[in-house]
Order: structure tokens, then sequence, then C-alpha cells
């Protein structure tokens, strides 16, 4: 066994990351076992191991001794602001989901994704299936994206208009018209392909009589859509843009005036639906209210709740 020098006057620590290194100086003559430091930082995590040889440093022979530092390098700086996040996001979901239970419509679902910190914040009942409504253009641009590039947009006519047009009209005013017309262009099985390939489940786009989706997935697609994941540069530009300018603003954007707001109804006999991008007071959320049995002014007092729950955390 190999001999190894220790010092008679102070301790000494040996730091592994893997292995523990035991070492032997002479028979056993006596071993104080070292003090567990557990120090965090907004850093990361260290656990430190002492082990301490002597007593008030008067042993001439050092014997055994065992020590580890042990780094836990994969906890990043965002770790532990996410891991507080979180506990805030489930009293958040607990809240509003006592405010939905209470609200008198026939069912209501909800989802909302922190764009600012990439993390859901709440999600209520939001793999229910809803009938779209005009929800559905959202994934009807999408379908178009996939077989014809944004570039060409400008070149190709449908009902009288530039796909261009048509996509514009479909988003900010909600133009029924375009937006069939841009369906059974693209084909409707077509579109529920390219959506369930782009991670939207749950939402069922083949056929134009039975258009349903969830606040999940529409959730999903907005929050993709910030992040520039559904599109190229200059067409995810348009989109937002368009969203950015929508006329119909009696859901999200009226729960929420001081926000800055990207959003798209869907309103049929039954249905009220919103979906939106929302930029309010630093923080940036993707939401979606669902409601059967609901209408604008219940989706608007939805948002206005999740608005004031939100500035308490």
């Amino acid at each position: 066994m190999a001999k190894h020098e220790c010092s008679r006057a102070s301790s000494r620590r040996y730091i592994y990351k893997q292995q523990t290194v035991i070492s032997s100086y002479k028979p056993l003559i006596g071993l104080a076992v070292g003090v567990l430091l557990i120090t965090s930082s907004f850093f990361g995590i260290k656990l430190i191991a002492r082990s301490s040889y002597g007593i008030n440093n008067t042993f001439s022979g050092l014997t055994a001794s065992v020590a580890r530092s042990v780094e836990l390098s994969d906890i990043t700086s965002e770790a532990l602001p996410k891991v507080a996040a979180s506990a805030n996001n489930a009293e958040i979901e607990a809240k509003l989901t006592t405010y939905l239970d209470g609200v008198p419509i026939k069912r209501s679902s909800v989802a909302i994704y922190d764009l600012s910190s990439d993390q859901w914040i709440a999600r209520i009942n939001s793999e229910d299936q809803f009938v779209s409504a005009s929800l559905y253009k959202l994934y009807v641009a999408y379908g178009l994206s996939k077989e014809v590039p944004y570039e060409k947009w400008d070149t190709k006519r449908t009902s009288g208009r530039t796909y261009k047009e048509c996509v514009d009209l479909m988003l900010r005013v909600s133009n029924n018209p375009c937006g069939m017309a841009l369906g059974a262009t693209v084909g409707w099985a077509d579109i529920d392909a390219a959506a369930e390939k782009a991670g939207f489940e749950k939402s069922s786009l083949a056929r134009p009589d039975k258009l349903t989706t969830t606040s999940d997935d529409t959730t999903r697609y907005m929050r993709d859509l910030y992040y520039g994941k559904l599109y190229d540069k200059q067409a995810t530009e348009f989109i937002m843009s368009s969203l950015k300018r929508q006329s119909i603003r009696k859901s999200i954007p009226a729960g929420c005036k001081d926000c800055v707001t990207y959003n798209k109804t869907g309103e049929i006999a039954g249905y009220s639906h919103d979906s939106a991008i929302v930029e309010s007071n630093g923080r940036t959320y993707a939401v979606t209210i669902l409601t059967e049995g609901g209408n604008s002014v219940v989706v608007a007092n939805i948002e206005r709740t999740i608005e004031e729950t939100l500035k308490q955390y």
C-alpha cells in the first residue's frame, strides 16, 4: 500500500469527484469524524465533506480518512428559481381552478405558458377537446406553410385574393371564406398531419365539419410561434403582425387592457374562445381560454382574473 505523508499540525482534505481514496498511516490512533457542510447559492449547490485529523492538533500520528467533495454541476443558475416558480405556479393553478369552478357555464379550459421563463404556469382541463371555432385558422396557416413557402404566398391566389392576403384576413378579421378556401387548397388531412407532426396531437383537423382543438395544443402553437419554431423569420413576423393588429378585441385584450396582445378568437354557436401572446408587466406569456356556454365577456373576465393572479407572484 502506498504511503502518504500527513501534516502533524493541520487537517488535510482529499477531494475526489468519482472515487473515494482511503489512506492509512501506522495503526489506528484516533479519528475525528468531519462535519458535513451544505452550502447553497444562486449559482449551484456544493456538498463538502470534511475530515479533521487529530484533536487540538496534538496527535503525532494520523490515521485513515475519507474525504469527498461532490459538485452538482448539473444544477444551473436557473434551477433554483424554476423550483420556486414551480411552487408559485401550483398556487396560481389552484386559484384559477377555484375561480373557473365558480363560473356559471357548461365547461372551460385554460392553459398558460410563461414565455419569459419557458415553463407552464397553469393547465386546467387543458387536454379536453372543444369545437375549435375559428381557432382552426391558426393551424390552416401552419399547414399552408408546409405546402407553399412563404415567399410564394404573394404569387398564388384563392377566392380572388393572394394566399398572403387570405392568411392575413382569416387571422386578423377571422374571414371564413379565406379560412375554408385555404383549408381546401392545402387539404384538411394534410393540415391535420402537419399539426400532429408539430406536436399538436389532441387537435382534430381532418374534417372541416368536425374541427376540434385543446387549450394545451393552441397554447403550444402560440409558444412555438413566439419562439420562431413554426415558420421562417419572415413568415413569423407576418403572422405575429396579423395577430397584433387583430380587429376582434373583446375577449383576452378586453381582459388585459394595458397589455400588448397578439390574439386569435374563435366563436361559434355555444362556444367562445381566445388564444393570445400577452406582454404584461415585464412578463410575456401564451394563454388559451376555451369555453362552452360562455361568451366574450366570460373570456375577458377569465383573462382579467389570470392577470390579477399573476401580478401576485
